[in-house]
Order: C-alpha cells, then structure tokens, then sequence
C-alpha cells in the first residue's frame, strides 16, 4: 500500500521546514511527497531545493511544481491528480504530521475504506505546544451537515474515493474541506477512526482569521446537502456568536480547558 503526502505552498519559509522534517521523520514506505506551490516570492523554493535531496536519500519519492493556481481548492487538486499512491494525506505548509502517524494509517488500511481520520495535536497561535492539547474529531458524523468536525491535516483519503466522487470545489475559499467530505458522506462512503494523533495543527489559518466568511460559505453548504435553510441560518448565528466568544477564550489562554485531553 503506497501513500501519498500533498503539501500545498504560498510564501511559506516561516514555517514550511517543520512541515518537511515531519514528513522526513516518517518511517513508512512506499511515501510520495509532492508540493504544490503557488509562485512563491520568499525563499520557499530555496527551502524546497535545500530539501529534495533529503527527501530522495531517504527514499521518498518527491516531486515540486510551482505555478500559478486559482486558489487553495485548485492547488490541492493539482497535488492529489499528481498523486498516486492507495491513500493520500494533505498536509499545509504551516502543520506538521505527528510522528508514526503514516504507520498508523498504513496499519488500519482496507481497501474498502474511503477516508481515514484521527486526532489532532494543537499548537496555538502564540506558538504555545503541549502534546495533551488534543482534539478528538466528533463521534457521530451526522455532524458534517452542520459542522467541519474532522480536523483535515489528520485526514486522509483514498486515491478511489477522489477517483469516483471528485476534488475539491475551485469555487470555494474557506470550507472547502468540509464540503468534500460530506459529498463523501452523502454518497455512502466508509470512514474509519483512528483513535491515535496523526497530525499537529497550528491555530490562527485563513479560516479563522475569515471567520465570518467561513461560517457564510459553511451555511450555504449545509443547504445545498439538505438542511432546513432556517436551521441553517439559525446554526450560523450560532457558529458567529460561539468564535466571538472563543477568541476571547483564547485571548486569556484558557483554550486548553475546554478540550478533552488525552494522555
């Protein structure tokens, strides 16, 4: 079983060497690594050029394209058609895969299985890491009308499940993650949980730092997979009011309370 990594970057020298050590540390193979860049005008490039021998030495097949794109949607589809291995893992230039995590995967692989998820290690947007911040996806799925509750860089997809239901929507700037793996839901694929940390996420993206255009964009898609369009306006004015108050949370650094934690 070959797995695949997808590593998507725009301007991302500040932290893009975390995310290739991480996938450097990863034992498991038959590994592909492709990156996806966007034009970079920082030393990202030169970063990615310091790496690729690294990444060949060490038995990774790896491959880097950097062109213009329409967009993270588009960018993401560019890395997966490049993609060929059985299962294929996203993971962004400013997030890092925790360690084993693509033995874990490999492990808990059957071919029946369309997507893959697990836990995530949560680093805070004042660079703050404690490895017992975790977050643990939602036990009832049903939740994917409603909310993104599975955390994407601990997510991994099958090449067939791309291959039969499609990428990511280009028209869509924030909940794109979400959208597609409802249409996977929606459609009756099979998802499997993983109760073990697959990825470290670190807190301040461009979904929380759009949120109002996140919570919009996640309304109009509960709608279009069926749910009451009152329902889903009132759940909107929910989300609003639920990350004014998380940001004050956050703001106190009290964040870690309201976590389960795992140990």
């Amino acid at each position: 079983m070959k797995i695949s990594m997808v590593t998507v970057t725009y301007n991302s020298e500040k932290t893009v060497r975390e995310t290739f050590d991480s996938v450097l540390k990863q034992t498991y193979r038959p590994l592909q690594y492709v990156i996806v860049d966007g034009l970079s005008s920082d030393g990202t490039m030169d970063i990615v050029k310091e790496y690729e021998p690294r990444f060949l030495e060490a038995g990774i097949e790896f491959s880097c394209k950097s062109e213009k794109d329409k967009g993270i949607s588009d960018a993401f589809n560019k890395g997966i058609g490049r993609a060929d291995g059985d299962v294929i893992g996203l993971i962004n230039s400013d997030d890092m895969l925790a360690d084993g995590a693509l033995e874990i995967v490999a492990a808990a692989y059957e071919e029946e299985t369309a997507v893959y998820y697990g836990n995530c290690i949560i680093i805070r947007e004042d660079g703050d890491r404690d490895d017992k911040y975790i977050v643990t996806p939602k036990e009832n799925l049903d939740q994917l009308y409603r909310n993104m509750c599975i955390y994407h860089p601990a997510c991994f997809v099958s090449k067939r499940a791309y291959d039969e239901f499609g990428g990511y929507d280009v028209d869509l700037r924030y909940c794109m993650d979400r959208e597609l793996l409802l249409r996977f839901y929606v459609n009756g694929c099979i998802f499997k949980y993983i109760p073990e940390s697959l990825a470290i996420y670190r807190e301040g993206g461009v979904n929380q730092k759009m949120y109002k255009k996140n919570v919009r964009e996640g309304c109009a898609i509960s709608i279009k997979y069926g749910m009451d369009p009152f329902k889903a306006r009132v759940n909107m004015y929910y989300k609003l009011a639920k990350t004014r108050v998380w940001r004050m949370v956050q703001a106190v650094g009290a964040e870690k309370f309201f976590h389960k934690k795992f140990k």
